[in-house]
C-alpha cells in the first residue's frame, strides 16, 4: 500500500508501521477526540 505512494519498494516492517500509525490515527478521528498537531 505505502510502497505505491512512494513509487518503490519499502521495507516490510515501515510499511506496518505506517498502516498502525493510520489507523490509530482514524480511531482517533472517528471517536471524535480532539487532536492536536
Amino acid at each position: 500500500m505505502v510502497s505505491i505512494i512512494f513509487d518503490q519498494q519499502i521495507n516490510s516492517e515501515i510499511e506496518q508501521n505506517v498502516n498502525i500509525l493510520c489507523t490509530e490515527f482514524l480511531e482517533k478521528l472517528l471517536s471524535n477526540e480532539e487532536i492536536y498537531t
